[in-house]
């Protein structure tokens, strides 16, 4: 009798979670004080009086039907391309990503500004504009092709194609503390990837060092920009897989298996890719480090730190790589096994 107990409120709980996890904060304990309700009363009147067993809560969850479904349905959503069960994740997404990449393109004209690549201040908005909204445009359609990638993989595929109806089977375990992914650590994966590539696409010229010359600061450029553009395909894969990577990461909410194989596929692709891309001595300027002589001639005692970077760079790059990879991959394990 205990078992079954524990049962129906373990799954109770759980299904609770699912249903409302992406409802907005004000609205999510009403709704799960509300569904717990419906479920006590779907559990009475099926039980009749007599002792509640494992079956039950089972008939109950699946005449509910599939959690995230029922969440749109709360919320009052109809069918969006993205679908009415990812739709409030992905308007959490992409609100944050135009935010920062607003903010991004802002401060990088602003720079220029500074070091007077404009003629003038209608060249300057112009300019801004034109880039804020080559760049939002950019970001969302990353964003918006990702979740609706998600949404046919996960439901048209799943359900039109394989045939699989939703059971209480399917409900995911409920997150201990270590397991959790935060929220916000994934979204600011994803604004990260998004405008670091934004960044080499729009604006590779700013990644480089600023130096005062004759009164007025100038930006030496650190990477040799016309090599960069023929790197630029890879870095773009690159960017594109810690960014899907990151989404798996805030559709999981924790740490699985299947976070594991995505983590360890991009990882190794990236690896990969960055071998070629920054192990290549061409990649950085000639003349970044005279330029950091120039100003500071006190630094030429360290120029191997200067003359080594690239190989630096790539060595730190790659072992933040490995220990994404043996963490997530550690963890999945560790929870998996606690399941």
């Amino acid at each position: 009798m205990n078992n079954d107990k524990n049962y129906i409120d373990s799954m109770t709980t759980r299904y609770v979670y699912a249903a409302t996890r992406w409802m907005p904060a004000k609205q999510r304990k009403d709704a799960a004080r509300e569904l717990e309700s419906l479920i006590g009363d779907m559990m009475e009147e099926r039980t009749g009086g007599r002792v509640a067993v494992a079956k039950d809560i089972e008939m109950v969850l699946t005449e509910l039907g599939n959690p995230s479904a029922f969440s749109a349905k709360a919320n009052g959503q109809e069918q969006y391309l993205i679908g009415p069960d990812l739709f409030p994740k992905y308007k959490t997404v992409i609100s944050i990503v135009m935010m920062a990449v607003a903010f991004g393109i802002t401060v990088a004209m602003v720079i220029l500004m500074t070091l007077g690549s404009f003629s003038g201040i209608f060249d300057f908005l112009f300019s801004w504009l034109s880039s804020l909204v080559s760049a939002i445009v950019t970001g969302a359609a990353i964003v918006t092709f990702i979740f609706a990638l998600a949404q046919w993989r996960g439901g048209a595929l799943r359900d039109g194609i394989l045939h699989t109806p939703w059971s209480p089977a399917n409900l995911p375990p409920l997150p201990q503390n270590g397991e959790r992914i935060p929220r916000w650590e994934s979204i600011f994966g994803i604004v990260f990837g998004v405008l670091a590539m934004l960044l080499f696409v729009l604006f590779p010229q700013l990644i480089g060092g600023f130096f005062k010359t004759d009164g007025r600061y100038v930006l030496v450029p650190f990477f040799n920009l016309e090599i960069m553009r023929q790197m630029l395909p890879m870095l773009l894969l690159m960017f594109a897989l810690g960014i899907f990577r990151e989404f798996v990461a805030f559709m999981e909410g924790r740490y699985t298996m299947r976070l594991a194989i995505v983590t360890s596929i991009s990882d190794l692709i990236s690896m990969g890719l960055a071998v070629v891309v920054f192990g290549n001595p061409q990649l950085y300027s000639a003349n970044f480090f005279p330029a950091v002589q120039a100003v500071a001639p006190e630094l030429s005692e360290i120029s191997w730190v200067f003359e080594s970077f690239g190989k630096i760079f790539l060595a730190v790059f790659l072992f933040a790589l490995v220990l994404d990879l043996l963490t997530t991959l550690f963890k999945a394990l560790k929870y998996r096994a606690n399941v």
